[in-house]
């Protein structure tokens, strides 16, 4: 690679560079990029993905310049350069940057098959800036929440061309399907792919995609939750790397690092073609799903209905629920206490005084679990699943200071023995309980405070309460 050294501070210039034109590369550490657009190199330099002591070049220059030397890249520069590697910038650029460069000028919106002609998978078509986009010659839309006699339903739409049709697929074997549809494109010599999504009810779902492109070619497909449409918890972020064996092939089940399952909710899925070429030919295609069941969404809409006061009557219970078992540990901790005092028969005096004080406790933790005993007023509250287990420790706390008292009149120590080793378990129970319902109270009170929507809980609790 030629590239020029010879700069001095005094060497910057001014110079005028067309934005919209898609003919100008990078150069980071090891490889080139594009081609980009001028408005997007300075987009890759103020979000700190390229450097100023990177190179850009265009057909038709001598050699690779820097780009500090221009004061068209200057003005953008971010003092906070992320320490990326070419890979990594790569991923950065497909997508993130990438994407939100071409279709910066576009509106997201429902697909529609009555203007099917004037959308791409759900984004609309602005011809003054596409003209200037590569022509992606094969789109289609999926509509992923019907579902009928237990067939997938997949709508392609395939544009760019007067003769082709909308086709309805209406096959389980989504392989066959897909190969129809690349099977069209066989004399296009440009790399294409469609997406589509297996089992939108299931909350781990497959993408299987189909494609024209060079055997071990390098894939990236990323699964993303759209920002306010999960039913619960933070946005999702899946990426999944695959190399192309196969002119039709799958990714997945799709899950969570941790394994867990995606939440219910509208996401997108984008493929990129990593090692594609360095021309125009690079491809991102981009669909949407929406994901869950019937009950799941229809959750959905009620949790985003009534997110004010959900979110009220969740920070309400929280408080209480903290209160609550805050005075529970108290009292275990005093039963505790009165426990390990046992080593020899206490006299009149001092077992009517634990009696009398264990009574007060039992009495204060019945009035405050009382209301729990109606379903009525259960139904009521958002965390009754979480009530009803600091209930179980409650009832139990209740056994262990009953048996405290008990074990003061046994006259036989072997007895007495028995009977304490019998506590000594069930307060470890009871102090595991307490654990896990003081470390979800943590938990609740951070997502409140971080304002996430709808903590992970109330997929469960709101379901189950209707």
């Amino acid at each position: 690679m030629n590239v020029s050294t010879n700069q001095k501070p005094s060497d910057i210039e001014k110079v005028t560079f067309l934005s919209d034109e898609k003919i100008w590369f990078l150069y980071r550490e090891r490889r080139h990029f594009g081609p980009f657009s001028i408005g997007e190199i300075q987009s890759f330099i103020q979000q700190g993905l390229v450097a100023l002591d990177h190179y850009f070049w265009k057909p038709g220059m001598k050699e690779w310049e820097r780009l500090d030397r221009y004061e068209n890249f200057q003005s953008f520069r971010n003092p906070n350069v992320l320490d990326i590697r070419d890979d990594k910038f790569s991923d950065f650029i497909n997508f993130e940057s990438r994407i939100r460069s071409e279709f910066k000028h576009q509106t997201p919106l429902e697909f529609s098959f009555e203007n099917g002609e004037s959308f791409v998978s759900g984004e609309q078509r602005d011809s003054a800036t596409t003209k200037k986009l590569y022509k992606r010659l094969l789109h289609f839309g999926f509509v992923a929440s019907t579902v009928v006699f237990a067939s997938f339903i997949y709508f392609f739409i395939v544009l760019d061309s007067p003769s082709r049709e909308l086709l309805l697929l209406l096959s389980k074997d989504d392989k066959a399907n897909l190969e129809k549809v690349v099977e069209l494109e066989e004399d296009l010599t440009k790399p294409q792919a469609a997406l589509a999504i297996l089992s939108s009810t299931s909350l781990y779902p497959e993408v299987v995609f189909a494609s024209n492109l060079k055997k071990d070619s390098e894939l990236s497909i990323t699964v993303r939750s759209v920002p306010g449409t999960l039913v619960s918890g933070k946005d999702q972020f899946i990426t999944m790397l695959k190399r192309v064996t196969q002119r039709v092939d799958k990714v997945g089940p799709i899950r969570n690092e941790d394994g867990s399952s995606l939440i219910p909710g509208k996401y997108e899925i984008i493929l990129s073609c990593l090692n594609c070429g360095d021309n125009i030919n690079q491809i991102v295609t981009k669909d949407r799903f929406l994901l869950g069941t019937s009950a799941s969404q229809s959750y959905y809409n009620k949790v985003n209905s009534n997110n004010g006061i959900l979110t009220k009557k969740l920070s309400a219970e929280v408080t209480e629920l903290k209160e609550i078992v805050f005075a529970l540990v108290n009292q275990r901790n005093i039963a505790v206490g009165q426990l390990s005092s046992l080593n020899t028969r206490a006299d009149f005096k001092k077992e009517m005084k634990i009696w009398d004080a264990w009574n007060v406790m039992q009495g204060s933790i019945l009035d405050t679990f009382e209301p729990l005993k109606s379903n009525e007023f259960v139904q009521t509250l958002v965390l009754s699943s979480v009530y009803n287990s600091v209930f179980d420790i409650a009832k139990n706390l209740m056994e262990f200071g009953q048996s405290v008292v008990q074990i003061q009149s046994f006259k036989s120590g072997k007895s007495a023995n028995s009977a304490i080793s019998g506590l000594k378990a069930l307060n470890k129970k009871i102090d595991e309980e307490l654990e896990k319902i003081e470390s979800l109270i943590v938990s609740l009170e951070k997502d409140l405070r971080d304002g996430v929507k709808y903590p992970n809980i109330l997929d469960k609790e709101i379901l189950n309460n209707g």
